[in-house]
């Protein structure tokens, strides 16, 4: 399956429940030929999920401490991850930097 088939949706066309997922990197949305938004694919990282497909391994790898947290998420973004099983996967994660975003923007700064 090609991932990277979609329709590019700008930022401010998203719906209200993915602008924080969005909001996390400037990595590309796309809308595929289901409905579905999903980051759009990168084609170098597709095509090794495709040749060795156990992301599994990979998260093993990163709960013995290899990589980073950031790092895993932008692999699951390269993948071409959907929005809602980006969310299933790092839901804990990503509530827990909103909290944080939200009391940063109340008192004025960033992430």
């Amino acid at each position: 399956m090609k991932r990277n088939l979609g329709i590019l949706v700008p930022r401010e066309k998203l719906p209200d429940w993915a602008q924080f997922l969005a909001s996390l990197s400037d990595h590309p949305i796309i809308q595929d030929e289901q409905g579905t938004l999903r980051f759009q694919a990168n084609p170098f990282v597709d095509y090794l999920y495709r040749k060795a497909p156990d992301l599994n391994g990979m998260v093993l790898l990163y709960q013995h401490g290899v990589g980073t947290r950031d790092q895993f998420m932008q692999l699951y973004r390269d993948l071409g991850y959907s929005l809602a099983g980006f969310y299933d996967v790092w839901g804990e994660v990503l509530d827990e930097m909103e909290g944080v975003a939200e009391v940063l923007t109340e008192k004025g700064g960033t992430l």
